[in-house]
């Protein structure tokens, strides 16, 4: 009897959207008699399998940043009070917070998510039970360029209600649309799950062969007399290519129709600028 083949099953957009690790962060997280609709909001994230790393507080241990590399999302909640444990709503928030605590906690949000846009693009949804409006107002505070509110599509940053992504209103189908509409968001993401499947694909390949392929290949590359960090480093990039899928983005979420393509000149030359050259404030110091 002929073995049959495999038939490789493609995997549907939006679990390659949210492919990765997310992470939580919110008072009332292990807290599971509070009512508080971070509950449901951490079980979509997990109902559909995503790992979720969850913290009661924003992470204060300096190595927290550099780790979060290949982080797919992060949930904030806004009002953030580890002395109050109290469920967070819109008609309970101005009783949960004084206002030296909110500037306080603000002020440490707006910290950590600068950390965040400097050592990875990813993500951040901002969850609030006030008025979305008084986010934004805090965020145009920084001088890190942390929201643009002429254009939503054009952030890193979604904020919206707790309630309004809870209960019937999926937070999924809410965060579909922005990284739909935002082709920056969506172009990572499409890219990053085709990379890391390559990237693990190639090491796994070479593992194969075998355990000691880096000794190998650096012996390899001495005897012919060439830098043998350089070379192995141009052998992995060389391998995960070879090993990467064609990237197919969906037309109608990067094309711009041509009555609608308003951008710019000057951010046009920039982009052309920036996508053919790099910056030497983006060049690593080498020794």
């Amino acid at each position: 009897m002929k073995k049959k083949e495999a038939v490789a099953v493609p995997v549907p957009q939006e679990e390659i959207l949210y492919s990765g690790f997310a992470i939580a962060i919110d008072e009332n997280i292990f807290e599971n008699e509070s009512g508080d609709l971070i509950l449901d909001i951490v079980k979509q994230i997990e109902n559909k399998g995503i790992p979720l790393v969850k913290y009661n507080e924003l992470p204060t241990n300096e190595n927290f940043i550099k780790n979060i590399n290949s982080v797919s999302f992060v949930v904030l909640d806004w009002e953030l009070n580890p002395l109050s444990k109290g469920a967070h709503d819109e008609s309970q928030e101005g009783l949960q917070l004084g206002d030296s605590v909110k500037d306080s906690s603000f002020d440490d949000n707006i910290r950590f998510i600068e950390q965040i846009k400097e050592n990875c693009f990813a993500p951040i949804f901002i969850l609030t039970a006030v008025d979305t409006s008084t986010v934004i107002e805090k965020l145009l505070e920084s001088d890190k360029d942390l929201y643009n509110t002429e254009d939503e599509s054009k952030n890193f940053i979604l904020i919206r209600q707790k309630s309004s992504v809870t209960g019937q209103n999926d937070l999924f189908e809410s965060v579909t649309e922005w990284i739909k509409s935002n082709p920056s968001i969506y172009t990572l993401k499409k890219w990053d799950f085709n990379f890391y499947k390559s990237k693990n694909k190639t090491f796994l390949d070479l593992f194969r062969s075998s355990k000691s392929w880096p000794s190998i290949m650096w012996r390899a590359f001495k005897d012919d007399s060439v830098d043998e960090s350089s070379s192995i480093d141009d052998l992995i990039y060389r391998n995960i290519k070879g090993r990467s899928e064609v990237l197919k983005l969906d037309n109608n979420l990067i094309e711009i129709a041509e009555e609608d393509f308003t951008i710019e000149q000057s951010e046009i030359r920039k982009i052309i600028i920036d996508s053919q050259y790099v910056g030497n404030d983006s060049i690593p110091k080498n020794d």
